[in-house]
């Protein structure tokens, strides 16, 4: 665990982040230059950032928030980086680990004893079953672009198998930190989204305390529908999204999205009107398989993909609607290497009479 402590005495509020990349992984300088994370470089970045040498992947600048009065802990989480043991991804023991941590901290003497966290993508992921735990210490969460279900948002999306990134990430991570369970294999050996699944997936109906949650549509095909499904459907009583349609890393560490965390953390944490909106998004349960027979009329909810598109009068919006992911393999779609598994060619008709309409429901939002 690493502790980052504003100067003098405090007591101060306290920001966490938990992840198993290893909290030691920061930037090192290279000559007149630093090397940085590849994934830098790997995912489009048409603008520049600025971080400390204390920012590990994915991470709070921690200097930055230590300027603020915020004392910062980046964590490893168990197996991951130097922390003892062997973990499991997104377990229910990994949010119990997390939130013995939350609790120390609350108890120090430089700590005023109330606690938020934060991060992006699995430092967003570890915040949502350690909320819904509902530890006495945690005053706010602010997931930054995080999914909160591994087989609908990452694994297996609209029920066709990712292995272009997800491969590369079950590597890296495989790699990165000791593990009592390989998910490569238990994707293999659990296609449908049973009892396994379900228990990595968050209860967000559990979390209660105030979020602040990151919606962006910078990588849609991987964190854009579960944190639009966090922000549905957590039991808290004040959340609020922040939306943006930027560069992923200059936007999380740019200006405006620092003053809008700080905001957050400002009210909850050192006590200094959210807007609501519950819009509706079918899911499938993925739980069984439902083969129809040819010529069979069936009733089909279609999710639509996150996207973020600014219309002009007198254009018009065409649906396509497909048995198949449109772009398989084009890297262009969303901002990381995915890959979606092809399937057989067919043909569906759809279907309109009076009492069962073909309806297509959009959210808009008028300038």
């Amino acid at each position: 665990m690493n502790l980052f402590r504003p100067a003098g005495d405090g007591p101060f509020p306290v920001l966490l982040s938990a992840h198993p990349y290893g909290k030691d992984a920061l930037p090192k300088r290279r000559g007149n230059g630093w090397s940085l994370s590849p994934q830098f470089r790997i995912m489009n970045q048409p603008a520049p950032l600025r971080i400390s040498d204390q920012t590990s992947w994915e991470a709070p600048d921690p200097v930055r928030w230590a300027r603020q009065g915020f004392a910062v802990i980046n964590l490893d989480t168990r197996g991951g980086g130097h922390s003892e043991g062997r973990g499991d991804l997104l377990s229910d023991q990994e949010a119990d680990d997390i939130a013995q941590v939350i609790g120390w901290a609350a108890e120090q003497p430089w700590s005023t004893g109330r606690v938020a966290m934060l991060g992006v993508s699995y430092l967003a992921l570890s915040q949502y079953k350690v909320a819904a735990l509902g530890p006495p210490a945690l005053m706010a969460i602010c997931p930054w672009e995080g999914f909160t279900d591994a087989y609908r948002d990452f694994l297996t999306p609209g029920g066709v198998v990712e292995d272009g990134f997800a491969r590369v990430w079950l590597f890296a991570t495989g790699r990165a930190a000791r593990l009592r369970t390989d998910l490569a294999v238990e994707r293999r050996k659990h296609p449908l989204r049973d009892a396994s699944w379900e228990s990595l997936t968050p209860s967000l109906s559990r979390i209660a305390v105030p979020i602040l949650v990151c919606t962006s549509f910078s990588d849609s095909n991987l964190h854009s529908i579960g944190s639009l499904r966090a922000f549905q459907r957590v039991g808290s009583a004040e959340r609020r999204a922040y939306v943006h349609r930027g560069p992923k890393w200059a936007s999380l560490y740019g200006e405006e999205a620092f003053q809008a965390q700080l905001t957050f953390f400002d009210r909850h944490l050192r006590e200094l009107d959210p807007a609501l909106n519950t819009p509706h998004q079918p899911e499938h349960t993925f739980r069984t398989l439902q083969p129809v027979a040819d010529g069979e009329e069936v009733e089909v909810y279609i999710p639509l993909s996150s996207s973020a598109t600014l219309f002009h009068a007198g254009e018009q919006l065409r649906l396509i609607v497909a048995g198949r992911n449109l772009r398989p393999r084009n890297p262009f779609f969303g901002h990381f290497p995915a890959h979606y598994q092809p399937t057989k060619s067919g043909k569906a008709t759809i279907f309109w009479a009076p009492g069962r309409a073909s309806t297509l429901e959009i959210p808009v939002i008028p300038q």
